[in-house]
């Protein structure tokens, strides 16, 4: 079973539950996001996890984020037009670094890169 963490930021106040978006920053990414990032990587790389983009198989024996074909967190509702949900493991999917780099912050239903050739 793959545990489920929903870390969240707020918008500036005073906030006092975590996961309370209506006040202060409950977590930041800078402190909370290796967390995620780990909690993400152990997810995928478990469940042998094919990119959400391509849909080929990863490197899972390459160091994350070290390689064209390395694993790489992405983010399919952008960071920077959805900041609430760059600590939610749902928004979190695996993609070769490649893919991920050339998407940048385009939606996933914007991007063009061809139709996936078989399920892996």
């Amino acid at each position: 079973m793959v545990p489920v963490l929903l870390l969240t930021r707020g918008t500036g106040g005073g906030g006092t539950c975590p996961g309370d978006t209506r006040g202060r920053d409950t977590m930041q990414r800078s402190t909370r996001w290796p967390l995620v990032r780990k909690l993400a990587w152990d997810r995928d790389r478990k469940a042998r996890a094919v990119c959400h983009l391509c849909g080929q198989p990863i490197r899972y024996d390459l160091k994350p984020s070290s390689d064209p074909e390395s694993w790489e967190p992405d983010h399919v509702l952008p960071v920077s037009k959805y900041p609430e949900l760059e600590l939610d493991l749902k928004n979190i999917k695996a993609s070769h670094m490649r893919c991920n780099r050339a998407r940048g912050d385009d939606s996933y239903h914007k991007l063009d890169i061809g139709m996936q050739s078989r399920i892996w």
